[in-house]
């Protein structure tokens, strides 16, 4: 049985308001699924973000620092495994933009690209947004990445980023579990939750409830195994990818450090006021 789009009940079921949406609607659920780059995306990020917000971004600020770099060596001669050299990695990560817990609390330093997941990621990302290319296992600015190194398109640059951070790199790289569509794919309803109850400090698993709640059909993507079920692994997926990776990463969130545990499930957040700098919410 086929819907009609055009019917008047169907298109009053699409725009009204869900509870397990946490206000949502059917038709904003899927613009954000489908269209979350675009005019027709209830949640966007604003065009001409200030100066002084975009320096309180880290994610964005490590990019902009690896851009930077390459802009100043002109070209950075790769490891044979094609990672990022040890001298690089340094100094990516002694701007501490996005500082490691559990590595500064073993005193522990960061050498190798493989050290931190930010920084192993960012390779990632300039590379998939077009901004890096690889000539002969040297990596250098393409004149896309040349553009958005200057002064006044940082604006731009954390479009760019932003845009390939969401669309282009797999969440899933880093974590091993199952690709579990619709985690990544509707980011836009985790900054929804997040500008929704973020005023108040709560689990991350909070959030991983209130999407499970919203499409329960996620989980049923984890198989169930002796040690875990599908709601568990999911949880885990979730508070890695989302509340970790995008959340934290992106400033988006402050971690409770003196609760904080080895656990993803358990760290306590809320947050920050960059939820409603960056983003904008018709």
């Amino acid at each position: 049985m086929e819907f009609d789009e055009t019917n008047p009940l169907v298109i009053l079921q699409n725009n009204t308001p869900q509870e397990d949406l946490c206000g949502m609607t059917p038709s904003e659920i899927h613009h954000l699924l489908y269209d979350a780059w675009t005019e027709l995306s209830p949640i966007s990020v604003y065009p001409g973000i200030s100066e002084d917000i975009l320096d309180q971004v880290p994610y964005f600020r490590l990019a902009e620092e690896l851009v930077r770099i390459l802009s100043r060596e002109k070209q950075v001669k790769l490891t044979a495994h094609g990672f990022l050299p040890q001298k690089i990695v340094r100094e990516l990560y002694d701007h501490r933009f996005i500082p490691d817990f559990f590595v500064d609390m073993r005193n522990a330093k960061v050498v190798r690209e493989h050290d931190s997941a930010p920084i192993s990621s960012v390779h990632s990302i300039v590379k998939a947004s077009g901004l890096v290319k690889n000539v002969k296992n040297k990596l250098i600015l393409t004149k896309k990445g040349e553009l958005l190194a200057l002064p006044d398109a940082r604006a731009r640059l954390l479009l760019e980023v932003m845009k390939t951070f969401t669309q282009k790199w797999d969440w899933g790289n880093l974590d091993g579990y199952e690709e579990a569509y619709g985690i990544q794919q509707l980011w836009g309803f985790s900054v929804h939750l997040l500008s929704q109850f973020g005023h108040e400090e709560q689990k991350a698993t909070f959030y991983s409830q209130k999407f499970l709640l919203a499409f329960p059909l996620v989980a049923e993507q984890f198989p169930t195994s002796l040690y875990s079920n599908p709601i568990e692994d999911f949880d885990r997926c979730y508070c890695i990818r989302t509340v970790e990776q995008f959340f934290e990463w992106w400033g988006l969130v402050k971690v409770d450090n003196a609760r904080r545990t080895f656990s993803h499930t358990n760290r306590v957040i809320s947050a920050t006021p960059l939820v409603k700098e960056v983003f904008r919410f018709e």
